[in-house]
């Protein structure tokens, strides 16, 4: 489903050329693709930017602008968007009904302001738009998402106006569900600032996605702060095991951040591992309030289970060739680290665990060498640095009160690494099939085939490697 939104009047055709600006278009407030895909258009004649209003007024001094509406194309291009229907919206905003609302609390007429109609677009640099039915009136565009369910927010009934969440889960593949979203700002003046889903245990989510109108360039007297015009900075999205977020900057960040303001509609999306349930969204605000949640369905979790750790390697990387793992495999016989960790014996461990993990530490606990510094976190891994790692010799890493993001600890762990420069076999000797090893690779580029022979970890296999390797012949482990 595609929208567009227009301020008064609903006109029966409208053409737009090539240059996106749309000159047929007389009253207009927007044009938004899919009702998750949204374009931000200006007005002319007697109309005002958005800036320009408050839908909650308090007497502004508004000034008129002659800029023309512009449109996102791609939003349009019917190639790029097969299937897609558009509607247009209208919404009559003054500042007489909420004084009304405000003396007359009973027979408050602020909150059915805005209809719609569906147009049938064609063109892909060109458009023309064709009315197609009825307009359905004091409804906003939003509702015609077929199959979508949509639930009011509303932070101060009576107060201040209302906004809707749209949201609509499908499930395109065996084990895939795709969560949709529609954040509509009828006529809240706070404006919306974050979007919050809840996960939890197993939940993985994927291709997240988010749509916004982009905002014009400020001009005099256009209502934003020092006439900057809104930002169009995309909204920051961040993942904790708890919870899926997006966010605009704050209003103390940024007065004109890219919040959602009153007749406009973002869009957020991901894919996850988990069917969905009812949940609730927290919306926080842009201007004033506390957050509050709203009914959505979200990903379902699992049981939780005890953080396990699933991996051990002992990363380098090779110059411009790249990074690449040496695995240390958990039970058996340890792994090999055959390269050089240079004259201060640096070598870098990495973790990898069944869940996301916050905290824990590291330790040597067999052999000669330290950790270097705290571990470092990222989604499920832990990174331990190493340095003063001595040649020849079994060293082991001790890993304690790992912490997952759920507080789950992984009991105390170690895992182990052999450490013998040369041993590109991986034998625990150093020996003649070594050297013919490095031998044969000397002039290849560094793979994740022949990295091993790389023991200098410059990014190039040549003399320099087989010198090494055979200074090291006779070397071995026990």
């Amino acid at each position: 489903m595609r929208r567009l939104q227009k301020e008064d009047a609903l006109q029966p055709h409208a053409h737009i050329g090539p240059t996106k600006s749309i000159q047929g278009l007389s009253e207009a407030g927007r044009l938004c693709s899919r009702v998750r895909r949204c374009v931000l258009v200006r007005h002319r004649g007697n109309r005002f930017p958005r800036s320009a209003r408050d839908p909650q007024p308090s007497g502004h001094v508004h000034t008129g602008t002659s800029h023309r509406l512009l449109v996102e194309e791609n939003d349009l291009n019917t190639t790029l968007n097969p299937g897609a229907t558009y509607y247009a919206e209208s919404q009559y905003i003054t500042p007489h009904e909420y004084v009304w609302c405000q003396a007359n609390p009973g027979q408050c007429n602020m909150y059915n302001n805005a209809s719609y109609r569906q147009y049938t677009v064609s063109g892909t640099t060109s458009f023309t738009f064709v009315g197609a039915g009825s307009t359905v009136r004091m409804s906003p565009a939003i509702n015609a998402w077929t199959g979508a369910t949509i639930n009011r927010i509303e932070p101060v009934p009576g107060v201040d106006g209302f906004g809707l969440i749209g949201f609509k889960v499908t499930n395109p593949s065996a084990g895939v569900w795709h969560y949709e979203y529609a954040i509509y700002n009828q006529n809240l003046d706070r404006g919306i600032q974050s979007f919050s889903v809840p996960l939890g245990c197993g939940i993985t989510v994927s291709n997240l996605g988010f749509h916004a109108p982009p905002q014009e360039p400020g001009w005099a007297n256009d209502g934003t702060l020092n006439n900057a015009g809104y930002s169009s900075t995309p909204w920051t999205s961040s993942q904790t095991c708890q919870a899926l977020s997006w966010n605009s900057e704050t209003f103390a960040q940024n007065q004109n951040a890219n919040a959602i303001r009153f007749g406009t509609l973002y869009n957020f999306r991901f894919d996850s591992n988990s069917p969905p349930q009812a949940t609730n969204a927290t919306i926080g605000f842009f201007k004033t309030g506390t957050p509050i949640t709203v009914a959505i369905q979200g990903p379902s979790p699992s049981t939780c289970v005890p953080v396990q750790l699933t991996d051990a390697v002992s990363r380098k990387t090779h110059g411009a060739a790249g990074t690449f793992d040496v695995e240390l495999p958990l039970t058996g016989s340890v792994g090999i680290e055959c390269r050089s960790g240079g004259g201060a014996g640096n070598h870098t461990f990495v973790f990898t665990f069944t869940n996301n993990v916050v905290s824990g530490n590291a330790a040597v606990t067999s052999g000669t060498g330290t950790v270097s510094g705290p571990p470092t976190f990222s989604g499920n891994t832990m990174t331990v640095n190493l340095t003063g790692v001595t040649d020849i010799q079994q060293i082991t890493v001790t890993l304690s009160n790992v912490t997952d993001c759920f507080n789950s600890i992984l009991p105390n762990t170690p895992v182990s690494a052999g450490m013998l420069i040369g041993d590109t076999t991986g034998n625990r000797t150093v020996d003649a099939s070594d050297v013919a090893q490095v031998k044969s690779q000397s002039g290849s580029p560094v793979t994740s085939a022949n990295f091993r022979e790389d023991l200098n970890v410059d990014g190039l296999i040549n003399a320099s490697d087989i010198g090494f390797v055979k200074s090291r012949v006779g070397d071995g482990l026990p």
